[in-house]
């Protein structure tokens, strides 16, 4: 479902199944905030020194990704995001 769209910014709700996972990516000019509704996952994100960490995210917690950084998701249960 997708309910925000401008030329920086989109929102919208991805279903991940556990075991699957969003492939690394990046966007020049829109950022984006992820948000996990359900599940448990792992965020990949690149940080300011260009290094990427792993982050552990569950229900209720929320990420803010800055445009141009690469990241990208696994899902360790099946997750709403």
């Amino acid at each position: 479902m997708l309910w925000t769209v401008t030329r920086r910014y989109a929102s919208k709700i991805l279903f991940i199944r556990r075991g699957h996972q969003i492939g690394l990516q990046y966007h020049r000019e829109k950022e984006e905030s992820v948000f996990v509704r359900s599940g448990r996952l792992i965020l990949i994100l690149e940080d300011r020194r260009g290094e990427i960490r792993e982050i552990w995210l569950e229900a209720g917690d929320s990420q803010h990704i800055p445009a141009g950084r690469l990241h990208g998701i696994v899902a360790l249960e099946d997750s709403e995001v």
